[in-house]
């Protein structure tokens, strides 16, 4: 499921393309909203995107249940972030998104801000909020907070050492001195 709009003028930033998507756990079905969402024109406008991706990136990102093993889904979830050039805004908060509310708990990283910071002119905050009766912690997106000035951390996630242009990136980008 795929909600996009393209959001007017916020306090002093440019409007920006916000989508929210729920992707189903049937991997032709995400596939599919995958390839939806690679024919927006990403050139234009900044980009958010929320929601329930239903894929973790790495092993870190779950607690219980069957062991992490990269499958054909999360490398079409981490290709799709790649490709698009999303950054994960990190967040505040529970490290865990969703739990199953059993006994034998399961907890994962399902829920993400992701966005494409093209002209960026607000700074965002993401804050993992208390579950109360749903099996997911709300997000919220927090525009131009206050006090939003900190130092940004760097987060290496470990599947980019996967391509190549990774190294060319981060060559082309790295200050020459310090």
């Amino acid at each position: 499921m795929l909600f996009t709009l393209l959001s007017p003028y916020i306090s002093n930033s440019q409007p920006f393309l916000f989508s929210t998507i729920y992707a189903n756990t049937n991997p032709s079905i995400k596939n599919h909203l995958w390839l939806k969402l690679y024919q927006f024109d990403l050139s234009l406008y900044p980009w958010r995107v929320v929601g329930d991706f239903n894929c973790i990136l790495d092993a870190q990102d779950k607690k219980g249940g069957l062991e992490f093993k990269v499958n054909q889904p999360i490398r079409a979830f981490r290709s799709f972030i790649v490709d698009t050039n999303l950054i994960d805004l990190g967040y505040n908060g529970s490290k865990f998104t969703w739990c199953n509310n059993r006994k034998a708990t399961k907890e994962s990283l399902l829920d993400l801000i992701y966005v494409l910071l093209i002209r960026l002119g607000c700074t965002s905050m993401v804050k993992h909020l208390t579950r109360n009766a749903s099996d997911h912690n709300p997000l919220l997106l927090e525009l131009n907070p206050k006090g939003s000035i900190r130092n940004k951390l760097f987060k290496f996630q470990n599947f980019w050492t996967s391509y190549n242009e990774s190294f060319t990136i981060v060559q082309d980008s790295w200050p020459k001195t310090f």
